[in-house]
């Protein structure tokens, strides 16, 4: 198991949070103060004041039959529960919002599109992927008939649907997507635009995926090209970027480079977002597993302390990046013969997965099994055979 968090490669979306009374100018003013109040109670913290304001608000909206109001305050519901974390709760407001919008407006309105954009977005990160995959396909056929098949919105869509596919494990679908969206964009004589960089590096993570090491090199060469004509060295973009090709040519072998590129986009990180950085984490754990492989203990040690003591000040627990750089670290005591040592990181890693909400992480067997394996040369066959039974019903169910 090896942690190797990627840039997410969605191109953002527009928010509706917190949208304000004057893009709506025909009902009363209940609706705007009642919009207003709730907007402010946010603001200064008060959650519970802000959420009956704005049902309060959607009453009116619904009492006076004013649908755009309707859509507008669903949104912000939506929005505020969304940005306390709480998606599952946000989806049923979205999904009202954009039953009216489709009811309200004319089958090619590009504000339509948007919606199904935002909506897709929100059910992809909810986990429910068919319906996300539905609605991108609805906003791409809205786009297209409105603006054409070349138009850099709808390579934007495609884009946003390769990557869909991907995750549902359609790599040919992802491919044909990924092409299409960057021959929209050279089209537009887009060549240097960051939506090109997008797509080029989400089509490199389906060849790598398929073993093409060498087209993938070129493809995030490419990327990277463009985010240092627009973002300069020293940006997020061009530091995951970076990450990208240090992982495609780690793969390849070819160590120094990859270490080069590691420590260019280690230092890219420290200078857009501070030292203490997440993202400086994911790179500091994509190294120390360079110099594990090479042996070289003491850097991937280092590098794996330092990423984790981030997570744990600026993410905390509990976090399946943490468990993975945790086991991470134990997967080199090991290495080592330190299996004390490696015992109890091993056992920090099974506490964090046990931890985590939901069912069954898919790393935890692989961590029970190692965890298993050090505690035996360890000399603690009594907590070895323990993790080896709850392995087999793991397993088993």
């Amino acid at each position: 198991m090896h942690l190797n968090q990627r840039i997410e490669t969605v191109r953002p979306v527009a928010s509706a949070l917190f949208v304000a009374a004057s893009l709506c100018c025909s009902a009363s003013a209940d609706w705007s103060e009642l919009n207003e109040q709730a907007k402010r109670a946010h603001q200064e913290g008060r959650a519970e004041e802000a959420e009956r304001k704005w049902q309060a608000a959607l009453a009116v909206a619904e009492r006076e039959g004013d649908e755009a109001r309707q859509v507008m305050t669903l949104n912000n519901l939506g929005e505020f529960h969304r940005a306390a974390g709480h998606l599952d709760a946000a989806l049923p407001y979205y999904l009202r919002a954009l039953e009216i919008s489709e009811r309200r407006m004319a089958p090619d309105d590009l504000q339509l599109a948007l919606a199904y954009d935002q909506m897709a977005t929100h059910l992809r990160l909810a986990g429910d992927l068919g319906r996300a995959m539905e609605l991108y396909e609805k906003a791409l056929a809205v786009r297209e008939r409105a603006l054409g098949a070349d138009a850099p919105e709808v390579a934007d869509t495609q884009n946003n649907m390769g990557l869909l596919a991907f995750m549902m494990g359609d790599l040919d679908r992802a491919e044909a997507l990924y092409r299409r969206s960057i021959a929209g964009i050279e089209n537009r004589r887009l060549a240097q635009h960051p939506n090109m960089a997008l797509a080029l590096t989400n089509l490199a993570q389906v060849r790598q995926a398929r073993g093409d090491l060498g087209q993938a090199e070129e493809l995030f060469r490419r990327a990277l090209d463009i985010w240092l004509a627009n973002s300069g060295p020293r940006s997020v973009r061009a530091a995951h970027s970076m990450n990208n090709l240090a992982e495609v040519l780690r793969l390849q072998g070819r160590t120094d480079e990859a270490e080069a590129q590691y420590t260019q986009a280690l230092a890219a990180v420290e200078a857009a977002l501070g030292p203490e950085a997440a993202e400086a984490a994911t790179v500091l754990n994509n190294r120390a597993l360079l110099y594990r492989v090479a042996r070289r203990y003491d850097e991937a040690q280092a590098d794996y302390r330092r990423a984790i003591a981030i997570l744990e000040t600026r993410v905390g627990a509990p976090n399946p990046e943490l468990a993975g750089m945790l086991f991470n670290l134990a997967r080199l005591h090991e290495e080592r013969g330190d299996f004390a040592e490696a015992s109890s990181w091993y056992r920090r890693s099974l506490e964090m997965y046990d931890s985590l909400p939901g069912p069954a992480h898919p790393d935890l067997a692989v961590v029970l099994e190692r965890f298993a394996a050090a505690a035996r040369s360890a000399g603690d066959d009594e907590l070895a055979l323990e993790l080896d039974t709850r392995l087999r019903t793991l397993r088993a169910g």
